[in-house]
């Protein structure tokens, strides 16, 4: 039996759909076709969210949809799919094997929407909607109120035939705040060495956009107890029951758990590097199980450690360097008496546009001790307005800041480049102690120095060989 309902409110009648969304339902009814908004689109809008995308499906063939939009840009022929002004238009299909646990073999054409309904992963996102009336065959409606992931009919199909399916159920999770479905989560314990065949392209964007849901921490937790995180993440797994020390209320996998939950869910990126911050704990601790416990250098040996997973998973260079460099820099210490130049170093290993960024991870990792409220912690106040005072002194943090550059030093007849950068190392290193010389006259001075001292020590070096 089809359930339909007629009632309009959840999309507030058509006052969210966009004017050329429509006009596409609109055109396509005209001519005596069915159209239905589909997918996720539907989702957010019963739940009042404006959706990033418009998908439409129709029971029309690609070729008589592209008639009646000239413009249409044709994206998958054998799929009866096509764009027309940034939204899909498909023809209603059904899907054959997935081979590849990504795309059908092969699709067949059909007329009924239920059908076309019937192939989607979860029963929230299998309603359809044509302006006037929902169709919903697998009470996805009622999913919805009820905060339930659920899949459309067997849940090992619909994983089997694309694993992504199960990360995607804790990414809906995490954005939603849903609880996933006994039967859905029992078929993703079973299945869940599945995820391996998934490429690692797919499955970092899906962990970034479950890393910005506003219930990240439950998800995360849902996520350990399915084994699912320990099968992309097999480095996180030794984290999980590994004790910490008195300065710890949690093991090592919820304290991180809980510092990413901390971080502002709109920094995704930050969020990760959060929850792979302690990463390296379990290969360095001394004392284990004891209130003394230690782990030195953890914070490097986990940065080395998060450059291998984050290459796997192909996040770019850029991104691979901005996650390792705030893991490398979470254990930097504050104290009132701390001279401006070990700030300004501090500044210089992430560099100003992160610095905020550190601040906000080690403000998060405090709280995820779980030891203190959150309210308690004050420290970096002074802190950021010292970072703010020196920001505003447009202090010198990299070589490019610096008064002077490569052509100031080819013009003292400094022709070798690994001396040339020795020497605006020097200068860097001068200036981050006392930014006041980042003059050229004073560092032209230094320069000049340096080369004398230089000369001095290659001449008494040729004096003893000849000796």
């Amino acid at each position: 039996m089809i359930a339909q309902q007629n009632d309009t409110s959840f999309f507030e009648g058509t006052s969210m759909i966009p004017s050329n969304v429509l006009m596409i339902l609109k055109r396509l009814k005209d001519n005596n076709a069915e159209a239905f908004l589909v997918g996720g689109c539907v989702r957010d809008g019963i739940l009042m969210r404006h959706p990033h995308d418009y998908d439409i499906a129709t029971n029309i063939l690609l070729e008589d949809v592209a008639k009646l939009f000239p413009n249409a840009k044709i994206l998958g022929k054998s799929f009866g799919v096509l764009k027309v002004e940034g939204v899909d238009i498909a023809t209603y299909r059904i899907d054959g094997k997935y081979s590849d646990h990504r795309h059908p073999d092969s699709v067949t054409f059909v007329k009924d929407i239920v059908q076309d309904l019937s192939r989607r992963d979860f029963t929230m996102n299998a309603i359809a909607f044509d302006g006037e009336r929902y169709i919903d065959p697998f009470n996805g409606m009622d999913a919805i109120r009820r905060g339930i992931i659920q899949t459309v009919n067997s849940p090992k199909i619909r994983f089997t035939e694309d694993p992504l399916r199960m990360l995607r159920a804790f990414r809906f999770s995490s954005v939603l705040g849903y609880n996933i479905s006994n039967s859905t989560f029992k078929a993703i314990r079973e299945l869940k060495s599945l995820i391996r065949e998934i490429s690692k392209e797919r499955v970092r964007c899906e962990l970034l956009r479950m890393m910005s849901g506003k219930h990240l921490l439950g998800a995360l937790f849902s996520m350990s107890a399915s084994g699912l995180m320990f099968e992309l993440l097999p480095d996180m797994a030794v984290c999980k029951g590994y004790k910490q020390n008195k300065y710890h209320r949690y093991d090592v996998l919820e304290h991180s758990f809980r510092v990413a939950n901390a971080v502002p869910k709109e920094k995704p990126l930050l969020r990760f590097a959060a929850f792979l911050h302690d990463m390296g704990k379990p290969v360095t601790c001394a004392n284990y199980g004891t209130d003394e416990a230690s782990f030195h250098n953890h914070e490097f040996i986990g940065a080395d450690m998060a450059v291998t997973v984050l290459q796997a998973l192909t996040f770019s260079n850029k991104e691979v360097d901005y996650i390792t460099n705030m893991i490398r820099a979470h254990m930097f210490g504050y104290r009132q008496e701390m001279k401006n130049s070990a700030i300004r170093r501090l500044i210089r290993r992430v560099g100003m546009e992160n610095i905020r960024d550190l601040m906000q991870l080690k403000y998060a990792d405090r709280v995820g001790n779980g030891l203190k409220e959150f309210s308690e912690f004050t420290w970096d106040t002074s802190l950021m307005k010292r970072i703010e005072q020196i920001d505003a002194e447009k202090s010198a943090f990299t070589r490019k800041d610096l008064a002077i550059n490569g052509n100031d030093l080819k013009e003292l007849e400094i022709g070798d480049g690994k001396f040339m950068g020795f020497l605006l190392k020097a200068c860097l290193d001068t200036v981050l102690e006392n930014p006041e010389l980042n003059t050229k006259e004073a560092l032209i001075s230094l320069v000049k120095t340096i080369i004398l001292e230089y000369n001095k020590d290659k001449v008494g070096e040729l004096n003893e060989r000849k000796v």
